[in-house]
């Protein structure tokens, strides 16, 4: 039974806040690992903890942010293509088992490329004063794979390829 005017416009609203609610708390919940480090690096106290703490960071991301990142953009992409009424809980976690081994995979190099980038920018951005500027042109380079990551996410979910030719597709 569709509910019309005010009270129905009201439901239909609450109905979609729940929706990305459970899908963000189910995000939440798998990718807790990475989120614990995190936090637990935000509150360090020396430089030497935040490295080690980003460092860890990095090796757990792709093995939990990823998959559970792949696995949102799956429950999104139902939406998306009309489904509204898919089952959240099965959706996401049939999304997560099936798109792990590509989400890590791809979770890996792009960790290993952030890293680089990041290690670079603060190369010049510290140790070269008089190519100081070079920085910046990592920070761009930074920004652009962030977005490259969106679309790696996006690549997983609708296309159903292989993950060299996944990645060889994505750049």
């Amino acid at each position: 039974m569709e509910m019309r005017g005010v009270m129905g416009g009201f439901y239909k609203i609450s109905e979609w806040i729940m929706r990305l609610s459970v899908t963000n708390v189910l995000w939440l919940i798998c990718s807790l690992p990475f989120v614990f480090f995190i936090f637990t690096t935000l509150f360090s106290e020396n430089v030497d903890q935040l490295y080690s703490g980003l460092f860890i960071s990095a090796v757990v991301a792709p093995f939990t942010l990823f998959p559970a990142t792949a696995a949102m953009f799956t429950v999104a992409r139902k939406w998306v293509m009309g489904e509204v009424d898919v089952p959240l809980f099965r959706t996401f976690f049939r999304g997560y088992k099936e798109n792990y081994v590509q989400s890590m995979v791809g979770g890996i190099l792009y960790a290993l490329l952030f890293v680089i980038l990041i290690i670079d920018f603060r190369v010049y951005l510290n140790g070269m004063t008089s190519l100081q500027l070079i920085s910046y042109v990592f920070l761009g380079l930074m920004f652009v794979l962030a977005v490259s990551l969106f679309n790696f996410f996006s690549m997983v979910v609708h296309y159903h390829m292989k993950t060299l030719q996944l990645i060889k597709t994505l750049f």
